[in-house]
């Protein structure tokens, strides 16, 4: 039989123990949630700018396209 202060002692080690998974379980899950939002906000804007590099592009052709237009009349 364990005395009774022996069994309070591994009482108090276990519920220590479950407090630091506890702090270390949350802390863990917040350091996620962080890292989660900050990797979307990167993935957003890198979508947002191959948007507007591709819309350039897009302007781009569409004004050499329209440059182009008139000398190929000509040439005929």
């Amino acid at each position: 039989m364990i005395p009774h202060f022996q069994r309070r002692r591994k009482k108090k080690i276990s519920d220590a123990s479950e407090q630091i998974s506890s702090t270390s379980f949350t802390g863990s899950a917040t350091l996620l949630e962080k890292n989660i939002r900050t990797t979307g906000l990167q993935i957003r804007r890198s979508i947002a700018s191959e948007v507007l590099i591709q819309q350039n592009s897009e302007m781009v052709i569409q004004e050499s396209a329209l440059k182009l237009y008139p000398t190929l009349c000509e040439v005929e």
